[in-house]
């Protein structure tokens, strides 16, 4: 079952720790996730807590924990904890009783105004994550939401149902990527022309610019099985190895990379050879004519 956090939160400078707000939150890492909201909202306040925290400075903010429910729990012992600091003479920056409270961003699926989705919709793609995969990207533009969206109701963060458990939905591990094409941007043909530049010596840095993808992916489209397979091993045949820093270059072969590099030889064989990045030996030729 998740669990959620009731804390206060008071001035470290009030010896008596007086409670100025109580507050709940879902966060996995506990309330300190939740203090980065308070001290963000803080730079351009709007509620009662905000202006408290802007004036006090976020160095002096700190907190305690008063519970740690279940989630379905978490309003009525927001509720509770508000009335009986609130008896004491604190909780008085809270402008609520407690619960859902007076903004939208309290207010939870479809009785938040401002929710694209539907109770429907949520239990229709929870119960087809059992059984396959759901790209979290491709659900997202379908529905016309954030990818971070479909990851939150998906994994039971927000539209929290007690009886869903997002631990028998089907991962990317569960099913055969190159069927899946979970993360791919690019086409078959698409990836062998960019396993062909690859082969012809054009550096990793300008391939990712051309085809608009990051480091790790180009990885991937060279080395793993997708596209034509005899380009894919010719790639793999050329790989640079693991660079093992501990392994450094001596002087003496550091002067015989830059005249390797000086009479034409390609980065990528120097840098085979030798056991390090294209980008290291770049570095080192850099270096010697520097000295």
């Amino acid at each position: 079952m998740q669990t959620g956090f009731i804390y206060g939160l008071y001035d470290v400078r009030d010896s008596k720790k007086t409670v100025r707000y109580v507050g709940q939150t879902r966060q996995k890492r506990g309330v300190t996730m939740r203090i980065y909201g308070h001290v963000h909202d803080s730079k351009t306040p709007v509620y009662p807590v905000s202006h408290w925290i802007s004036a006090i400075k976020p160095e002096n903010l700190s907190y305690i924990t008063l519970s740690q429910p279940q989630v379905e729990d978490l309003d009525a012992d927001e509720i509770w904890f508000i009335a009986k600091y609130r008896s004491m003479g604190q909780a008085d920056l809270n402008v609520a009783e407690g619960g859902q409270g007076l903004t939208s961003k309290r207010a939870q699926g479809e009785n938040n105004p401002k929710a694209k989705l539907t109770q429907l919709l949520v239990d229709r793609f929870r119960e087809l994550s059992k059984t396959e995969y759901v790209s979290t990207v491709k659900l997202a533009e379908q529905l016309g939401v954030t990818s971070i969206t479909v990851s939150k109701f998906l994994t039971n963060y927000t539209w929290y149902d007690a009886d869903y458990d997002p631990s028998k939905r089907k991962t990317v591990s569960d099913t055969n990527k190159t069927d899946a094409l979970v993360w791919r941007s690019l086409t078959d043909d698409q990836v062998n022309n960019l396993r062909r530049e690859y082969l012809d010596g054009v550096p990793g840095a300008k391939l990712s610019k051309k085809y608009n993808i990051p480091a790790t992916s180009r990885s991937r489209y060279l080395f793993e099985k997708y596209g034509d397979e005899e380009l894919r091993l010719k790639c793999v045949a050329v790989r640079p190895p693991v660079v093992n820093r501990s392994n450094k270059v001596t002087p003496e072969e550091r002067i015989e990379i830059l005249k390797r590099y000086e009479s034409g030889e390609k980065q990528k064989d120097i840098a085979r050879d030798y056991g390090i990045t294209q980008s290291g030996v770049s570095a080192i030729c850099k270096m010697l004519k520097l000295n």
